[in-house]
């Protein structure tokens, strides 16, 4: 036999070695990260300076472009004053200086020498060109390409750069009646001298060209190599940078880094003037464009050091760091299964408690109305097995607040034999499904009433009773039940359940009390659960001051036990376990209403017919005035016309939900319900909801499944006191109505489980009752849920599929109710192609029921049987009903149209008619106005 224990032992042998492998593997890490961040702060340095190159060589171009501007300037100052005769040509002519390299004179176009000193040969020629042309390599072509755009200067000027003559200024005029040419030349050392350009301080070089043919060097910081092979690939990497594959630039300017020689360059060029067909280029070295930025590697070199250093010093700490991590990685998944958790039962709670309701609402009307003894002692058993599946709804749902610490031990007066019937109740089908003996061994002598958390416990042994009967295949579950007296008024109540079932391997005993994990989960799969029940027993055990032993042998069976301080409040004994049982159904009172207002009126919110039946039927002896809707759009209407005393309103609707339909009623200007309060009629009763809807506006909150009581008593609370009178014997009816009979053809009716339908309602008539209703809104909600498909609001047509499984299962009808629920399950989990291919059968499915229920349409005489209407009274009739709908008078369209359902309408006026009656069923006063203008 095992027991649950604490492990106790100390870190395993290898944890030193455990530990010295961390570190290295950090150290390892560390070198990794430090090898990347070097790498891209590189990179990222590296492209900023290039971009500073860059800008730098557009500096340069642009200071050159001045100086040959300045120089032109010059030029034309001298044509001008030639032209105008003002000074000679030999005046001119005298400032030439061949000796160091500038030549000046004046030619004509055909190029005889008027003036001065000739140029050099092929000058006149370069002269002549509009661009240059035939670039021997990329970037000779790329500036060919992008200066052949360009247009001459406006004004005419010429300048150009030759290899064979040098740099060239050259401005047309006319002297003598002869087109002339006024030029001035500088060879490549005057040309240095002149326009020097200076890059980084003097340590970049800088070339002039017009094509990678034609250049010189007008600055020379470094040694030239921009010829050399090695640097050839350099000058390939500008290129793919920045020319196009037609040979085009992509920029004025533009630069690379490049690793040449041992040390690394920015090769650069930059555009000086298109129309002059000019260019500059060149390099600089890495260290005078980064300099003053070298630094930031040995701040990453101290970095590294300081880090591993603090990492050693750390290293000490490694094994208290790993468990430190580990439990907050433990605390991660606990608070991510806690908010999936908190998430799912926020979505489930709505669907849950839906068809609880129906069952608890329709259990209770049988109970009210019902006088035979079989019938009681089976709504009895039901009622008892509903309101235990609705405490274990509740538990799970508040699960949240036991993980908050927020759950509360609330000790009440109980009967202890009721405890045990209802626990005997709920569990002793399941048990004989399974072919399992339920044995309960009470003592005989235990007290009759004690005082403590009847519900919690109640919630803690169903909880061992369900696993005990769920994990065992044959032999039996044995519930024991003793005490132990203490001092005072208190005892030990001893609980214990035995099984036969499959026991525990001690390997898994870890497991037994984790949320979400289940045991042997391969060998268990068909077995359902969340494995949520024995991590909520252990924390409200512990919650009580106790704790739950585990005896297991596995193959053999199981006994899980608590022992629990009561106080005992009326010590006479509960005797024979069987005759208590017994005597608990003999105490069951028939039910009678606290109260009858005839006087009152209510309305009833809820998207779901048969919730609003719930609660007709549950009031329909206290005689209140009941209004219905069944949508936040019909809501407003309703209380624009009547003044209620209390509304009830559904949360989740579609289209308008509860909270905005609530929001809308209150901004009604001249409200006549401005004062009524307004209760949140809803199934979810997670942790926090009452607080909520109260913050959203509601005066109240009541949950589903409506139980009769709670609903009169918040009715006592909020009706007005004057409306209200004492319910009497004088109220109840002297007699029972004959029960229901159901029509021949319904027993043949495809696709409804009639004797379902019937166990579902609780009675033949109402079971009639909920499938008019249900055949009366197939149109609409058809209508409805096509919009919401359309438009791909996937949303409402989740909350609308969902209404139309729960309607549907109630009446009995399996296949649609089963198609409806897949459909909720794609609309929540956001299959939406799963939603499109299965919605048009769900429809057509759904369509199909208003032929087969279309017997239950007709409540007046056969159509045949009907006599015909006179043409005027018909036009008549049309006539006050359009006055009616014009100013939205309901009440007056009815009594209309009452009469006129008394005669056969002539086609297609009767389809007509048909049309009208739908879209005023739907309130939708639009369809209706213009239905009667045809």
């Amino acid at each position: 036999m095992i027991k649950i224990h604490d492990d106790t032992k100390g870190p395993p042998r290898k944890a030193k070695l455990f530990t010295a492998l961390d570190f290295l593997l950090m150290l390892l890490l560390l070198g990794i990260v430090t090898y990347l961040v070097h790498c891209r702060i590189d990179v990222v340095l590296t492209a900023a300076l290039e971009n500073s190159v860059t800008r730098q060589s557009r500096t340069v171009a642009f200071g050159l472009e001045q100086q040959f501007e300045q120089e032109m300037k010059t030029q034309r100052a001298w044509a001008r004053l030639l032209m105008e005769e003002k000074i000679s040509l030999d005046a001119y002519a005298s400032t030439s200086n061949p000796g160091q390299g500038k030549i000046k004179g004046v030619m004509t176009t055909g190029g005889r020498v008027v003036s001065g000193d000739a140029l050099p040969d092929g000058a006149l020629r370069a002269l002549r060109e509009q661009a240059v042309r035939g670039g021997v390599d990329a970037l000779g072509r790329a500036l060919d390409a992008e200066f052949s755009q360009a247009e001459d200067a406006t004004d005419g000027a010429i300048v150009r750069y030759r290899k064979d003559c040098g740099l060239i200024f050259a401005v047309p005029m006319v002297l003598g009646g002869q087109d002339c040419l006024l030029y001035e030349c500088y060879n490549d050392e005057a040309l240095r001298d002149k326009f020097k350009a200076l890059s980084y301080n003097g340590d970049g070089t800088v070339i002039l060209l017009n094509s990678m043919e034609d250049w010189t060097v007008i600055a020379d910081g470094l040694e030239l190599i921009n010829t050399h092979p090695k640097m050839q690939p350099g000058w390939d990497k500008l290129g793919q940078r920045y020319w196009n594959e037609d040979g085009s630039l992509r920029g004025d300017a533009g630069a690379v880094y490049y690793r040449c020689f041992g040390q690394g360059y920015f090769l650069y060029y930059a555009i000086v003037s298109k129309p002059y067909g000019l260019a500059i280029s060149g390099y600089a070295p890495w260290s005078s464009v980064a300099v003053g930025i070298d630094y930031i590697y040995y701040v990453m070199l101290a970095a590294s050091c300081l880090l591993t250093l603090l990492l050693m010093v750390g290293a000490r700490y490694v094994k208290k760091s790993r468990e430190s991590a580990r439990l907050q990685q433990e605390k991660m998944v606990a608070d991510s299964a806690n908010q999936a958790k908190s998430e799912f039962l926020s979505n489930m709670s709505h669907e849950i408690r839906t068809p609880i309701n129906a069952i608890l609402g329709m259990d209770e009307m049988i109970l009210r109305e019902s006088r035979e003894q079989n019938t009681l002692e089976y709504a009895g058993n039901l009622r008892i097995a509903a309101d235990n599946l609705l405490g274990i709804v509740n538990d799970i749902l508040d699960f949240s607040k036991i993980e908050a610490g927020k759950m509360e031990i609330i000790p009440v007066e109980y009967e202890l034999s009721s405890v045990l019937n209802d626990l005997v109740n709920m569990i002793q089908k399941r048990a004989e499904n399974k072919g399992l003996e339920l044995v309960v061994n009470a003592d005989p002598n235990l007290p009759s009433v004690l005082f403590g958390d009847e519900i919690r416990i109640k919630q803690v042994v169903t909880n061992i009773l369900t696993n005990a009967v769920k994990y065992t295949e044959k032999g039996s579950v044995t519930l024991a039940v003793s005490q132990e007296p203490q001092e005072g008024d208190r005892i030990l109540l001893h609980v214990s359940v035995a099984d036969t079932g499959i026991g525990i391997k001690e390997a898994d005993m870890t497991k037994l009390f984790t949320a979400f994990d289940r045991i042997e989960e391969k060998r268990n799969r068909a077995i359902e659960g969340t494995g949520l029940g024995m991590n909520i027993t252990q924390q409200l055990l512990r919650l009580m001051g106790t704790k739950l032993n585990v005896e297991s042998v596995y193959g053999q069976g199981s006994v899980f036990s608590f022992t629990i301080s009561q106080q005992v409040v009326n010590p006479a004994p509960i005797g024979d376990f069987k005759e208590s049982f017994r005597r608990s159904l003999a105490k069951r009172e028939t039910y009678h209403e606290k109260f009858t207002a005839p006087e009152a009126k209510i309305l009833v919110v809820d998207d779901t017919p048969m919730n609003l039946t719930v609660v007709k039927g549950l009031l329909k002896q206290t005689a209140i005035g009941i209004d219905t809707a069944e949508s936040g759009e019909v809501c407003l209407h309703l209380v624009r016309k009547t003044v209620y005393d209390l509304i009830f309103l559904d949360h989740r609707m579609p289209g308008m939900d509860g909270i905005e339909t609530l929001k809308r009623l209150k901004d009604l200007p001249d409200s006549l319900n401005a004062a009524t309060p307004v209760v949140s009629l809803t199934a979810n009763a997670i942790s926090g909801a009452r607080e909520q809807y109260i913050a959203a506006g509601f005066d109240d909150y009541l949950t589903k499944p409506i139980q009769g009581e709670k609903l009169e008593d918040l009715l006592l609370k909020y009706l007005p006191p004057e409306k209200i009178r004492p319910a009497s014997a004088e109220n109840q009816p002297e007699e029972e109505a004959a029960p229901a009979t159901l029509p021949a053809w319904l027993s043949s009716a495809e696709g409804l489980d009639v004797p379902a339908g019937i166990k579902n309602c609780g009675s033949a008539e109402d079971y009639l009752e909920a499938l008019r209703i249900f055949a009366e809104s197939i149109a609409s909600n058809i209508s409805e849920i096509e919009g919401y498909f359309r438009n791909e609001d996937w949303q409402n047509y989740t909350v609308k599929v969902h209404a139309l499984k729960s309607s549907a299962r109630i009446i009995g009808a399996g296949e649609l109710s089963e198609r409806a629920k897949r459909m909720e399950d794609a609309g929540n989990s956001g299959y939406i192609n799963e939603i499109r291919d299965n919605t048009p059968p769900l429809l057509a499915l759904y369509q199909s029921y208003e032929k087969t229920l279309a017997p239950l349409r007709n409540d007046g005489p056969p159509e045949t049987e009907k006599a015909p209407i006179d043409a005027a009274m018909l036009a008549e009739a049309f006539d006050a009903m359009r006055e009616f709908a014009a100013v939205f008078d309901d009440d007056s369209l009815q009594m209309v149209m009452t009469t006129l359902d008394g005669y056969r309408l002539p086609e297609p006026e009767a389809a007509r008619y048909d049309e009208i009656k739908k879209a005023l069923n739907r309130l939708d006063w639009e369809s209706v106005n213009a239905l009667l203008k045809k």
